[in-house]
């Protein structure tokens, strides 16, 4: 080997080392800059992949987080879970998903939060709220007669209060008016423990009062709450409704399917029953299929939770066969 070959040579391997050892110094930085990129292209081949051909290995899940306020099991979730994907699967003969305990690509999650307690507050009250016109018409009912009971005792309550506020300012003006004067005639004096006794038994009404309004300001917030639910839920062009010392207007789902760059996942919020639950899980499993929402009312995948069937339809057995690629 010439001289030159031997100078070319070794200057070419002292600028790999060079360029290696500055990759190698910056290397967090590099990372931190190239993985969105890669984490981003590797989800959208994974996607392209999934999209093209869906159904023809079964999905897989497992158990994310469960509140514990839901009060099920882990057993009682796989076996909703089951249930829901049995409709899926039995509609084309194919499993679709199965469970894996720790490696799901479908992690599913309780989310116990406003959604869920307002449901638990209403079912205290002997009220199931289904995702319904008629349900919506009811509701209101029994809500504006709550309004008036609220109204009529709030209205005697305020009477109550302004009363005691007229005559404990007189009183304590009289005392002390008579305390300046180095104290009161016995006369004055017994008059003034009489409209004290009064002033007692007045506040120990308006408590007993306070504790007969507060819970049907409970209540009305409640159904107020349900009320505002449904008509995000069934997109009712009506105002929402004010509630008592709670901001109205909450946006409503009972669960969402989300699939991003962190993976995927179902996320439940609300249901009322069993039947519900798997019907929600069934409708999420459906978009993790890649079916999106139907117009059929009866439809598993329309938009709401409130058809009874629990199989699907001509229409979702249509879209499930073209993105199973089945004829």
């Amino acid at each position: 080997m010439s001289r030159n070959k031997i100078l070319r040579f070794i200057f070419g391997m002292l600028i790999v080392i060079f360029i290696g050892g500055v990759v190698f110094y910056y290397r967090v930085p590099i990372l931190d800059t190239v993985d969105p990129y890669l984490t981003r292209l590797l989800y959208n081949l994974n996607y392209q992949l999934e999209q093209y051909s869906p159904c023809q290995k079964p999905l897989t899940f497992r158990l994310g987080a469960i509140d514990p306020k839901f009060k099920l099991s882990n057993s009682q979730v796989i076996s909703a879970v089951n249930q829901a994907s049995a409709i899926w699967s039995k509609a084309i003969s194919r499993q679709l998903f199965a469970y894996a305990t720790t490696s799901g690509e479908i992690k599913i999650d309780f989310v116990y939060d406003y959604r869920q307690e307002t449901t638990d507050k209403l079912k205290k009250l002997g009220i199931v709220v289904e995702t319904s016109q008629k349900s919506y018409e009811d509701l209101k009912v029994q809500y504006d007669s709550l309004k008036s009971e609220y109204q009529s005792a709030k209205a005697q309550l305020d009477q109550m209060i302004s009363i005691f506020t007229q005559q404990e300012q007189a009183y304590n003006t009289q005392v002390n008016q008579w305390n300046q004067r180095g104290g009161a005639p016995k006369n004055i004096y017994d008059q003034l423990n009489q409209t004290k006794a009064s002033l007692d038994a007045q506040l120990a009404a308006i408590n007993d009062k306070t504790s007969q309004v507060n819970p049907l300001i409970d209540n009305l917030n409640t159904e107020g709450d349900a009320l505002n639910q449904l008509i995000d839920q069934l997109n009712l062009n009506v105002q929402k409704y004010n509630t008592t010392g709670a901001a109205a207007g909450k946006e409503f789902q009972e669960g969402v399917y989300i699939q991003d760059e962190t993976g995927r996942r179902i996320e439940v919020y609300e249901f009322n029953s069993q039947i519900q639950l798997v019907r929600l899980l069934t409708h999420e499993l459906g978009h993790a299929l890649g079916l999106e929402h139907s117009t059929g009312t009866q439809d598993i995948m329309y938009y709401l939770n409130e058809a009874g069937n629990e199989k699907p339809t001509a229409n979702d057995l249509t879209a499930l066969k073209a993105k199973c690629n089945i004829k």
